[in-house]
């Protein structure tokens, strides 16, 4: 006689575990594509493009007196992985004009899916002529950054050549996954920064702090603070401070009730180091603030600050 099959116990809502176990395949699934990939409006990204454009636009305008001098072979390079790129000055000085106008187009949002790419290899090749010698964290950042955007959609609005008047009309939604994984890059970076002061014992006193100040970064209004003499537990006070903003800033960006305060002391954080230590590149970081915010808001703002510009630009042609 054939044997009998066990039949599947169900629960008194007649699913069987089967079902219940596909079912939470089927809810994390959803979860997960609703994190990574739902489609926003494409404005966040626009700003973001913005404002690293003139980020990277400020960042090389700093090396014009100094174009021979650090990206020639007339001048004094450390080239890193790749052996010597140096060129002729002319030539040199060709390829940083032309480095500065593709970050011009790629701000205005012309060609992003071109210029993109032609920036992070433009930034590349600096980075191994002389930038990476450096081992700044703010040069690994920008390379990251550029990494991100080469795969995301920048053009969707507020772009060089897209005839929808912002505003008016519905521009196409792209994936929220580069938002995403530059977020939490940017949290990462404040966190592990937070993280190594905390477990670092010479960041326990105020005297990294004091040091640091009137160190080989240190500016003139940094050494004037110090000259001034100010108690010890100020820089120890300045030090927890700084400590504790780097490893609440990852919770302060993603709360909305928090994000304001959280925007307001990052920048003023940024702005004193580059007033008091002369590392304004950390800006980049700033920068990245308007991903943190709720894309349907900055599409609103957004455009209504465009709307007005536009009428502001039109008043002074008639004029």
């Amino acid at each position: 006689m054939p044997s009998k099959q066990p039949r599947e116990r169900k629960d008194i809502s007649g699913s069987s575990p089967n079902d219940r176990s596909m079912g939470q395949v089927q809810t994390f699934r959803s979860a997960w594509n609703h994190f990574w990939f739902r489609n926003v409006p494409p404005h966040s990204l626009a700003a973001f493009r913005i404002l690293f454009g003139l980020y990277l636009l400020a960042y090389f305008l700093a090396f014009a007196p100094n174009v021979e001098l650090l990206f020639s072979n007339h001048g004094v390079y450390a080239p890193y992985l790749l052996p010597d790129l140096g060129l002729p000055v002319f030539w040199a000085w060709l390829l940083y004009l032309f480095t500065l106008l593709v970050i011009f187009g790629f701000t205005l949002g012309y060609k992003t899916l071109f210029l993109t790419p032609l920036v992070l290899l433009l930034y590349f090749y600096y980075f191994t002529l002389n930038f990476a010698t450096n081992n700044t964290s703010f040069d690994r950042l920008n390379l990251i950054l550029l990494v991100i955007l080469c795969f995301a959609r920048l053009d969707g609005a507020w772009a060089l050549g897209k005839r929808a008047v912002p505003g008016k009309g519905r521009e196409p939604g792209v994936s929220i996954w580069a938002i995403r994984l530059i977020t939490i890059q940017m949290s990462f970076l404040y966190f592990g920064a937070g993280f190594w002061k905390l477990i670092s014992p010479y960041w326990h006193t105020g005297e990294m702090m004091h040091w640091t100040l009137i160190g080989p970064w240190g500016t003139p209004l940094a050494f004037s603070f110090v000259r001034l003499n100010p108690p010890a537990g100020l820089f120890t006070l300045l030090t927890w401070s700084v400590i504790l903003l780097e490893l609440t800033m990852p919770l302060m960006l993603f709360n909305k009730r928090l994000q304001v305060y959280a925007f307001a002391a990052g920048f003023l954080f940024h702005l004193s180091i580059a007033v008091l230590l002369n590392i304004p590149e950390f800006m980049n970081c700033v920068c990245a603030y308007v991903l943190f915010v709720n894309p349907a808001m900055v599409q609103r703002y957004g455009n209504a600050l465009f709307q007005n510009l536009g009428k502001v630009f039109t008043r002074l042609a008639h004029e």
